[in-house]
């Protein structure tokens, strides 16, 4: 079998270098990228494979993250989110211990869990509700984390996310091009970007905030739908002079075309709609959804980096923010007569 004393001596380098490049610390340590990739490579060439046993008794590490993710078949983001993070973890010789949960009681069983396995580091996604968060907080004391899903400062750990600001920009530049100036946006909270109110003030034109309200149950796939048949209702209720409606999610905005149908109006013919994320169903809606694509696997893999580096003893790493892919679809089309005029 071969040992990391067989890669050095093949390369006429330190075991010392090989060691450290192999568990990861290259960069830390400010080894060149030449060298790692080519410690690796002749790893890669000679067949060796890391004895994770061996190293987690000298080291007293897990080789394992845990991820922490409440209501997991409801969250566009997972699947790749986790292809992306396993790209990194794979490239580590480490594993991942997935988790989910949809109440306290859960929580708590998952966070014990982890900690029994003595997990290396966590990644989180935000989760507002506060009855969770004594668990989080027990789950990510004095243990390298990484968050996905929001730019924040929230437990001192980096995050990755996609730009909302860039979301509505690239929509609403897209929008604009087609010759909109009327737009109401359905939303969960009532928040305008800075970026969408300029680009709308210079356009001459008009914005209306529309917040369903969908009382305390939790933001699932079925609650977004259905907050865009909500956000439709309010729209024609307060007679609202738009071409265009901005959505603050895909299946918001799959509630809103739903809705439109069942009313007799026409997308795009009568008004165009857009989303936010690049979701599935963003492709089986009729007709399919134009949308700003959250790149799912790179906020993963961003995330997967952040936390080795945590993991190697790096401090104050800076958030990351990811930019969407403006996804065209048949939803969007030239600008007509203002609904309800």
């Amino acid at each position: 079998m071969t040992t990391l004393k067989d890669i050095a001596h093949a390369l006429n380098i330190s075991y010392s270098t090989v060691s450290a490049i192999m568990r990861g610390r290259g960069r830390e340590l400010r080894f060149s990228e030449s060298t790692c990739e080519l410690v690796k490579a002749k790893a890669a060439e000679l067949g060796y494979r890391p004895n994770l046993s061996a190293q987690a008794l000298r080291s007293g590490r897990s080789y394992l993250v845990g991820v922490l993710v409440s209501n997991i078949n409801q969250n566009v983001i997972i699947p790749g989110l986790l292809q992306g993070l396993d790209d990194v973890l794979i490239k580590y010789h480490m594993g991942m211990l997935v988790a989910t949960y949809q109440s306290v009681a859960e929580l708590n069983e998952r966070v014990e869990l982890m900690l029994a396995r003595n997990v290396d580091g966590v990644v989180i996604l935000p989760d507002n509700r506060p009855e969770y968060e004594e668990a989080r907080l027990r789950l990510l004391h004095n243990r390298p984390a990484a968050g996905v899903g929001m730019d924040s400062t929230l437990y001192g750990i980096p995050w990755v996310f996609t730009a909302p600001d860039a979301a509505s920009q690239i929509t609403l530049e897209h929008l604009l091009q087609l010759g909109h100036r009327h737009f109401a946006k359905i939303i969960r909270h009532e928040k305008m970007d800075a970026v969408s109110e300029d680009l709308i003030r210079r356009a001459g034109g008009t914005f209306t905030l529309i917040e369903p309200e969908m009382g305390r149950r939790s933001w699932t796939c079925q609650s977004r739908f259905q907050a865009g048949e909500r956000g439709f209702e309010m729209i024609c209720q307060q007679r609202c002079p738009i071409t265009a409606i901005l959505a603050h999610n895909d299946f918001t905005a799959a509630g809103v075309i739903a809705a439109a149908a069942a009313k007799g109006f026409k997308v795009p013919q009568d008004l165009s709609v857009t989303g936010f994320d690049g979701a599935e169903i963003s492709r089986c809606t009729l007709p399919a959804l134009t949308t700003a694509a959250q790149p799912f696997e790179l906020q993963g893999s961003a995330a997967g980096e952040l936390l080795m580096r945590a993991i190697n003893g790096e401090k104050n790493l800076p958030n990351v923010r990811l930019l969407p892919k403006l996804q065209i679809g048949g939803s969007s089309g030239p600008a007509g007569a203002r609904l309800f005029t």
